[in-house]
């Protein structure tokens, strides 16, 4: 996954941008990603994030800021991803599945724009409904950090996450779309900065029985913490 200006601090004057500063120019890195079904309703997954490069630039020495440079490479924050499928489409007519996700703070260097302060609460309910050839599926959240995170003056507080898409399946590949975003919860969509969207569209096929390959890429539609101006990635399952 690569991503191009995924973390941009910005400057405004009398409600007008006056200038940026990325913080993270250019970020490389990845996901390696374990599951495991447990039974027919619960499934443990894994979630190991790492960063092979990364840069930023530095503010003026006149800006007053204290900001750190990023690590040029390291680990994230781990996530553990228990999930518990509560509906099936025989059952309802869809599939319903929540998953009460956690993620530790591992980010490694520390204080390099590479994980939380502390652990941070994540649950998150997925509807989804195949008909035909055609996937939906919408998801909304919430991520409760049980400590204070700061990153260039900003706290990053408790938050709803969203995220909404499709997929149809072709002869031999199958097309997909999401619109994925957060906002503050005590403030929802009240600021932009703190209330970013992106969308992604991928492509994905499967070249034997049991590996599948995915490839795409997106772009920030509201700019803010950790959105990209764009991004481009490509995935593996086996």
């Amino acid at each position: 996954d690569y991503a191009r200006r995924p973390l941009v601090l910005t400057r405004t004057f009398l409600g007008e941008e006056t200038d940026s500063l990325a913080l993270v120019r250019n970020r490389l890195g990845g996901n390696a990603l374990f599951a495991m079904g447990v039974t027919e309703w619960f499934e443990m997954g894994l979630d190991v994030p790492f960063i092979l490069y990364q840069d930023g630039e530095r503010p003026t020495n006149d800006s007053g800021l204290e900001i750190t440079d990023p690590a040029s490479a390291g680990l994230g924050d781990l996530r553990l991803r228990p999930k518990f499928r509560l509906l099936t489409a025989e059952q309802a007519g869809f599939d319903l599945a929540f998953t009460p996700m956690v993620t530790l703070p591992t980010g490694a260097p520390s204080n390099a724009y590479m994980g939380e302060a502390g652990v941070v609460l994540q649950p998150e309910l997925t509807a989804s409904k195949k008909m035909g050839r055609l996937r939906v599926a919408s998801q909304i959240g919430a991520r409760f950090r049980l400590e204070d995170t700061e990153v260039a003056a900003t706290k990053l507080e408790d938050e709803m996450t969203y995220r909404a898409g499709l997929a149809y399946q072709f002869e031999h590949i199958e097309w997909s779309g999401t619109i994925s975003g957060l906002s503050r919860l005590n403030a929802l969509f009240d600021e932009r900065k703190t209330a970013p969207t992106e969308a992604l569209t991928a492509v994905s096929w499967m070249s034997d029985a049991v590996t599948r390959w995915t490839v795409g890429g997106g772009i920030g539609l509201v700019g803010g913490y950790a959105t990209p101006d764009f991004r481009v990635f490509l995935g593996v399952q086996h």
